[in-house]
């Protein structure tokens, strides 16, 4: 079930205009898109599993959105919001950790313990799907998220109608916002590429600055679009298939652990294939990003910054 989603870049914002334009137009079509993929998501996620990795990705970008411009956001509101973004986040990733670890699963080779695991797994999906359908319910029913979404971009628009001349240009307050998320990022860059916990650290900072840059494209050059981004986007991308691989060893290993399933030889074997896929992800993704390469888009990114 198709959902119109707005533009990931906001462009439509000039630099010469505040931030409090920017904010508006950003978080307008970040939140429109969660109050409209969380009712689809909830109902038609087990048919459709993309709703709900779309409702995840859009989730992330209106939380970005909410911390990005929260210094100009109304703030009680603002928090309410950031808080229950967070509750569907959250309530999404047992669904799309379950949708992506069926798919590698059914790559495999049919065989009889592999088919039994399928079975446990499609039955936690099922149990997934009830509780994104339940938090979906609780928003509506009980704390009307919809209203209280739409009552707080108005808000918004009544700020931005009222507002008194801006000191700081657009340009000005993205680079200042940008800084300390850029510094987060290049200091996250890991010293052994086979540290789970570091890749992790590095993985969530990429999210921030990616989903942070993504509203600020009119703010800068093409340069930020064609180039910066896509590699973050790359970086991004590498690291993910590395999560997944260690979701479905960690989810494995446990399930063998718990009886859930019998252990025998083609799932000890798939362990130890999915182990050894890891290993080798994390010496690609090291051999694509050297040093000298996070110096050069370190030294782009400040490029960027500084104008």
């Amino acid at each position: 079930m198709a959902v119109l989603l707005p533009p990931k870049w906001i462009t439509t914002v000039s630099a010469d205009e505040p931030p409090s334009r920017l904010a508006l137009v950003t978080l307008t079509g970040r939140l429109e898109a969660v109050v409209a993929l969380l009712p689809r998501a909830a109902r038609h996620g087990d048919d459709d599993p993309e709703l709900v990795h779309q409702l995840r990705v859009w989730t992330r970008r209106a939380g970005s959105a909410i911390v990005l411009f929260g210094d100009i956001l109304p703030q009680r509101r603002a928090r309410w919001i950031a808080r229950r973004l967070k509750l569907i986040r959250k309530s999404c990733n047992p669904a799309r950790d379950g949708d992506v670890l069926i798919e590698r699963v059914m790559q495999e080779p049919t065989w009889s313990s592999l088919q039994q695991w399928l079975e446990v797994l499609r039955s936690d999906r099922r149990k997934a799907q009830r509780k994104l359908r339940q938090v979906a319910r609780d928003l509506r029913r009980d704390e009307d998220f919809p209203g209280r979404v739409a009552a707080f971009l108005k808000k918004l628009r009544r700020r931005d109608s009222n507002r008194s001349p801006e000191v700081l240009l657009l340009t000005d307050w993205a680079r200042e916002r940008l800084r300390p998320l850029s510094s987060d990022f290049f200091s996250s860059i890991p010293a052994d590429w086979q540290d789970d916990t570091a890749l992790h650290r590095l993985r969530v900072r990429t999210k921030h600055v990616r989903y942070a840059l993504e509203p600020l494209a009119g703010c800068f050059s093409e340069e930020l679009r064609t180039n910066l981004v896509p590699q973050i986007e790359s970086l991004q991308d590498a690291l993910g298939v590395i999560q997944d691989l260690a979701i479905a060893r960690d989810r494995l290993q446990s399930d063998l652990n718990q009886t859930r399933l019998p252990e025998t030889t083609e799932l000890r074997n798939l362990l130890s294939r999915w182990h050894e896929a890891s290993h080798r992800a994390k010496a690609s993704l090291a051999a694509q990003w050297p040093a000298e390469r996070f110096v050069e888009f370190q030294r782009e990114f400040r490029e960027l910054l500084e104008g």
